[in-house]
């Protein structure tokens, strides 16, 4: 087994419009990071991810020189990975997935689920942080 590491920014929509926070990010953190992970991962085999986590688009407020192009991956660069609105059909296509894992939706009939997929989509707008959120109380 690898071990992975995993490191969440929450919230960065403000430092990332500014410039010295994306370059003192990637010059000063990132890449001295990476270089330290690349060397002991020659005798450790594990996983390093850092995720920025922006709760608006904020690519049209930074210099593209920062982000992986699409043609290559650079490990000294960010990559973007949008996440979109929950329809109805994704929300539902993973409750039918996994509503048996939940104590409060296992026993649920198909109809009480696509009420709850309906209410859920409603209340959140699509929202991934919010569909989360409400799925936590559901299967926590």
């Amino acid at each position: 087994m690898v071990p992975t590491i995993f490191l969440e920014i929450k919230s960065v929509d403000d430092l990332l419009g500014q410039e010295a926070f994306l370059d003192w990010f990637v010059h000063q953190f990132w890449k001295p990071l990476i270089d330290e992970v690349m060397a002991v991962s020659k005798k450790y085999k594990s996983k390093f991810i850092v995720a920025l986590i922006a709760d608006s688009q904020i690519l049209t407020d930074c210099s593209p020189a920062y982000f992986c192009d699409g043609e290559a991956f650079d490990c000294y660069k960010m990559l973007e990975l949008p996440l979109p609105n929950w329809t109805l059909e994704d929300i539902h296509l993973w409750l039918n997935r996994f509503h048996s894992l939940s104590p409060k939706l296992k026993d649920k009939t198909e109809e009480e689920r696509d009420r709850f997929v309906r209410k859920l989509h409603r209340d959140s707008e699509g929202t991934p942080e919010s569909i989360c959120v409400s799925l936590r109380e559901h299967f926590l």
